[in-house]
Order: structure tokens, then sequence, then C-alpha cells
């Protein structure tokens, strides 16, 4: 009988990880999407894309390619096609590229990322840690639901 219940236990706690990254990944993207916007209306974005300087930034992320195909292509672009690695990436590389080079991009820990930097890339970087820690859970096995 207990080896049935830490079973359920199992179940239940991989079932709360699952609906915690689901909810975090489609409220995050929901978060980037609006930031995207707020920058670029899709018309100006779609034309942004098509300049050279942004085309050869974007061919070096491989990872992404099909998506950035997909951009490229787009007359007007419908952001909810993409997921946050790619919101993130376009928000990096094309919406706020002034702040490219920005060290905070590669800060991977949030506890470094003060209360005080209330930057949009601070802000970025810690939606994205915190998607990254949560999908890392369920490859360690660390359900802490």
């Amino acid at each position: 009988m207990t080896c049935c219940r830490m079973a359920d236990e199992d179940e239940r706690q991989e079932e709360n990880y699952y609906l915690l990254l689901h909810m975090l990944v489609m409220k995050a993207a929901e978060v980037l999407r609006a930031k995207v916007t707020s920058v670029y209306t899709p018309v100006q974005l779609a034309a942004e894309i098509k300049q050279n300087h942004v085309q050869k930034a974007l061919q070096k992320i491989t990872s992404l390619r099909k998506q950035i195909n997909q951009l490229r292509q787009a007359q007007i672009p419908d952001l909810t096609k993409f997921d946050a690695t790619f919101l993130i990436t376009l928000l990096r590389n094309v919406c706020l590229k002034a702040d490219v080079k920005n060290p905070i991009w590669d800060e991977d820990d949030n506890k470094k990322l003060l209360p005080s930097m209330q930057s949009d890339v601070c802000e970025i970087v810690r939606i994205r840690n915190v998607r990254n820690t949560v999908s890392q859970w369920h490859q360690s096995n660390e359900y802490m639901i």
C-alpha cells in the first residue's frame, strides 16, 4: 500500500510540475510578446527584420533558424507563433539592440540581479532564468512544488 501512495504522490508532483511549467511558459511568452509589440508594431518589426544588419545578427543563431525564416517571410508577423526562447532572442538582437552587449544578458543567477536593477533587460533575463530553472526541475526530478 505504501508503494501505491508513493506512486500517487510522484504522479501528483509530476502533474503539478507540468501545470506550473505550462502556466510559466504561456505567461512568459505573453509578457515577452507585449514587450516586443511595445517597441515595434508588427509592420515595423517585419521591416526591421529585413534590414541587413539584423539578418546578419540573427543568422548566427542556428538553433532558431526555422522561426527566424518564418518571421522573415511574413508580411505581418504573428508573434503568437513564436516561443519564449525566440521572443527573448528577438528582444535582445532586434528590439533592444542598444543593450545587446549588456553583460546582464549572460547572467543565469537571478540572485545576482538586484531588486534595484529594474531595466527591461533585467526583467527579460529574470523571466528567462525562471523558465530555465523550472524546465530543469524535470530533468533532475527535483519537483519543488
